[in-house]
């Protein structure tokens, strides 16, 4: 087996270790910040899953025999699984710390905590996964062990877009995060809704892709690009308009 295999796992690891490190030294941003963020992405996961195993394998026998609709409803439900656990969740505990975002650099950060965790937690879940295939090939089918005994242009691959993967995903999570603190503190519905509706088409898409591989893995991510820079750019009207009120626009914050 090529030991190659290890490298998406553990470039997809040191991605989200790099996001959070630099955005806690170059921000001040208090390490409190980023752990709540990953205590919510933590939270909404196990929330979830749990709700997906109970629910995924009836929704998928009988949402598809609803003529024409039926795969739509289903990308639908599973984009909403993550578009409801994966607001509402960070929205109850950012309610609970509201008095530890100083400035928008902090909510921000919360949404950084949630996304580089779930780089370092999907890097670490994929190491210990491969680690027992390696120690006990045994015990996988054979067919599944071709997998690990490709040429490395194949993990070389897999790193690279592993790491665009996780970049896309986090600037989703900061967005997302910041919609639940402006829906916080201008009291409208329709940002909380944007947030949800935005996490919802994300992962319905997702949901096709797998369910339809008619585009190659680089499609996918061009176009996960393309919604991210979109997503960067309207992080970036938020901020300029000041549309999170109440709290400061940025800066360094202050040593006691």
């Amino acid at each position: 087996m090529n030991y190659f295999a290890f490298l998406p796992a553990c470039t997809i690891l040191l991605v989200g270790f790099a996001i959070a490190v630099l955005w806690k030294y170059k921000y001040k941003t208090l390490f409190k910040i980023l752990f709540w963020g990953a205590v919510a992405w933590t939270i909404s996961i196990l929330v979830k899953f749990t709700v997906a195993i109970a629910l995924n394998g009836p929704m998928y026998t009988n949402v598809f025999t609803i003529e024409n609709y039926g795969p739509i409803l289903f990308y639908v439900y599973v984009g909403l699984l993550t578009g409801m656990f994966e607001i509402f969740i960070p929205l109850y505990i950012i309610k609970k710390k509201l008095k530890l975002f100083k400035s928008t650099n902090d909510q921000l950060g919360f949404g950084i905590g949630f996304g580089s965790f779930e780089a370092i937690a999907l890097g670490i879940f994929s190491f210990i996964y491969i680690s027992i295939i390696f120690s006990m090939p045994n015990i996988i089918p054979q067919e599944s062990l071709q997998f690990y005994n490709q040429p490395t242009s194949v993990y070389l691959g897999g790193a690279f877009y592993g790491c665009i993967e996780r970049i896309w995903a986090v600037i989703f999570h900061v967005l997302s995060a910041l919609l639940i603190f402006i829906y916080i503190f201008r009291k409208k519905i329709v940002y909380l809704g944007s947030a949800i509706i935005y996490k919802t088409f994300i992962d319905a898409t997702v949901a096709f892709y797998q369910l339809n591989p008619v585009y190659s893995l680089a499609q996918l991510e061009a176009f996960y690009g393309i919604v991210a820079l979109f997503s960067l750019g309207l992080i970036w009207v938020l901020l300029k308009g000041r549309f999170v009120k109440g709290l400061k626009t940025a800066g360094k914050r202050k040593k006691k």
